[in-house]
């Protein structure tokens, strides 16, 4: 059912990701299946939650969101980690990635290209430091977000 459900995460509108890292403790993963899927379907109401935001989040193996605000997103996010499921897990670590856009998108792909071809024919004594290359690339990626 959900397989036909799924829309596809690499789709024009899909500009904004999540990535959250999770890892449930050993009580979840010695509970028999069936209790396991009892805690998900029945008491967490796990899919029933995701599916209420279903197709503006499209999940695979992890949350993430595609949509104008990230509210909606967050708002599912908290309605999950208030059920029992969530007091099995050890580790969450959630690593807000913003608004996804290429370099071409934004207009920067000619500007990229010609700053990697002048630092290439600089001198062996002016070779940008490391730091400063990472900077160039920070610089960049965050004149692209919007």
């Amino acid at each position: 059912m959900l397989v036909e459900m799924q829309v596809p995460i690499g789709r024009p509108k899909a500009t904004r990701a999540a990535l959250i890292l999770l890892r449930k403790n050993t009580d979840w993963w010695t509970m028999p299946q069936d209790e396991r899927r009892a805690v998900l379907e029945e008491q967490s109401h796990h899919m029933a939650i995701g599916l209420r935001y279903h197709p503006a989040v499209a999940r695979r193996l992890l949350h993430c969101r595609d949509m104008e605000s990230e509210a909606p997103f967050r708002d599912m996010l908290g309605q999950l980690r208030s059920t029992e499921e969530w007091s099995f897990m050890e580790r969450e670590i959630d690593i807000p990635i913003g608004q996804v856009r290429s370099l071409k998108s934004c207009g920067m792909a000619d500007t990229w290209r010609r700053r990697r071809g002048a630092a290439r024919m600089q001198k062996l004594s002016r070779h940008p430091t490391a730091s400063n290359t990472h900077s160039r690339h920070l610089t960049l990626s965050l004149r692209c977000k919007m």
